[in-house]
């Protein structure tokens, strides 16, 4: 239990002094510079193809309520409010939970939002969300059905997850990137994943090729 709490300290620490930097990823192609754009194309590609099919997800009258768990600075939250849900978003990282709420009061102020600045694992719902979304949250933990068994608690209806691969050069060295941060990093292989899931009581899910990672569906 002490490696956990001191990955999320690394974790949190990490993404508090990275916020604005991180949230500028999300900016229109069109504010940015070609250099950045030429970053954009060569190594987040997986970012924006796991955004598209997020949202793809979500938008579906089944779907009312979302738990943007890892919430960050807000990016899906918002999009999520022009679909009509409301959302409830939550992040360790300060800095990142700050950059949601003025995120979402700019440019949806009549949105349905509450987000809360804690770590997940250790945060009760006494509410239940008809979707999960957990985008770019599993690269930091080390017990990931640890944590897909508390979301499968809090949904009715649908999980939504995205894991970097073990395999790839620009993987290989995202990890050293990380490392030299500080901040933990894990991959996982589709059938570590298949088999994890499997442990986890799913039944009904998809594991996606998406470039870098894998986009995961479970529908409960």
């Amino acid at each position: 239990m002490s490696d956990q709490i001191s990955d999320s300290e690394k974790v949190k620490s990490t993404f508090d002094s990275y916020a604005k930097k991180f949230d500028a990823i999300y900016e229109p192609s069109e504010r940015k510079t070609t250099f950045d754009r030429w970053i954009d194309t060569k190594f987040r590609k997986s970012m924006y193809l796991r955004f598209e099919k997020t949202l793809n997800s979500i938008d579906t009258k089944e779907v009312q309520s979302v738990l943007d768990i890892g919430c960050g600075s807000g990016r899906y939250a918002v999009q999520f409010l022009k679909i009509d849900k409301s959302v409830t978003g939550i992040d360790m990282a300060e800095e990142m939970i700050k950059l949601a709420e003025q995120t979402c009061q700019q440019e949806f102020p009549t949105g349905n939002t509450k987000f809360i600045c804690d770590n997940y694992f250790e945060h009760p719902f006494n509410e239940k969300f008809d979707a999960a979304v957990l985008m770019g949250v599993f690269d930091y933990i080390e017990d990931p059905a640890r944590l897909l068994n508390k979301a499968k608690n809090e949904t009715n209806k649908m999980i939504l997850g995205s894991f970097p691969k073990s395999e790839g050069f620009l993987n290989s060295i995202r990890k050293i990137r990380y490392f030299l941060k500080g901040c933990p990093l894990y991959y996982h292989s589709k059938e570590a994943l298949d088999n994890m899931l499997r442990s986890c009581g799913f039944k009904n899910y998809q594991i996606l090729d998406n470039d870098r990672e894998y986009f995961v569906k479970i529908n409960l």
